[in-house]
């Protein structure tokens, strides 16, 4: 596992990567509310994908799901803009042109691939800490892009850190630990609203459940996107 940081690069502080063959940008608050109900965000997110050339971008339906959906099975919502049809965590894509805009908090984005194809993912706590038995979004992405997850690889972007986010002392804490490890579950936040909760760093437990899942090359982008000024 290898490690970067995330700081702002382009205008608007709008975080700007390459990854394999993959162009991944954060616009933090920059483009606005872009929840898909807000007037405008279809248009925002249009503008957002036209700027780097793409003439068509995909919207999933998030919902902490584990669901994978194909990047073509969804419906036009508005010029060059498609909502996924079904409920789906991870977008599946296999060739250039396409754009997924997911309209985010502080979860963390990942970004799945191999030579061929590649599954843009959701990946907030609840999609990988599970108690329902089902495999996980990652798990399916995975599934989808061939089962060998040796051979593929898998990049973190920027979430909110655990110096800004974490939860109250309890049983969930201890569940979380439990699975996680005192890496992932500990230590106090030390800044916002949740200041003195106990510290839970999201990357980390999105991490140590790539590797449990064999992903074979995995990045981590570290930054706290709310020191980052790229959250609410």
């Amino acid at each position: 596992m290898s490690t970067e940081s995330t700081r702002p690069s382009g205008p608007g502080g709008v975080v700007a990567r390459r990854v394999g063959p993959l162009a991944f940008q954060h616009h933090g608050t920059a483009l606005g509310t872009c929840r898909a109900d807000h007037p405008g965000a279809f248009e925002r997110m249009r503008r957002a994908a036209a700027a780097v050339g793409l003439a068509r971008v995909v919207v999933p339906r998030l919902a902490f799901s584990t669901g994978v959906a194909d990047h073509t099975a969804s419906s036009e919502v508005a010029p060059g803009v498609f909502r996924v049809d079904a409920v789906a965590d991870g977008v599946w894509l296999d060739g250039p042109g396409t754009g997924v805009a997911i309209a985010n908090g502080d979860c963390t984005i990942g970004l799945l691939y191999s030579e061929r194809a590649a599954v843009v993912l959701h990946l907030g706590r609840a999609c990988v800490h599970r108690r329902d038995g089902q495999p996980t979004v990652l798990a399916r992405a995975i599934e989808r892009l061939g089962g060998d997850a040796g051979a593929l690889r898998l990049w973190l972007g920027g979430a909110i850190g655990p110096c800004c986010h974490g939860y109250p002392p309890g049983p969930f804490v201890d569940e979380l630990r439990a699975r996680w490890g005192r890496a992932a579950v500990g230590g106090r936040v030390r800044w916002g609203p949740r200041k003195g909760q106990v510290a839970c760093d999201h990357q980390a437990v999105v991490a140590a459940h790539a590797l449990n899942l064999g992903v074979g090359h995995l990045q981590v982008a570290r930054g706290c996107t709310a020191c980052a000024g790229l959250s609410d």
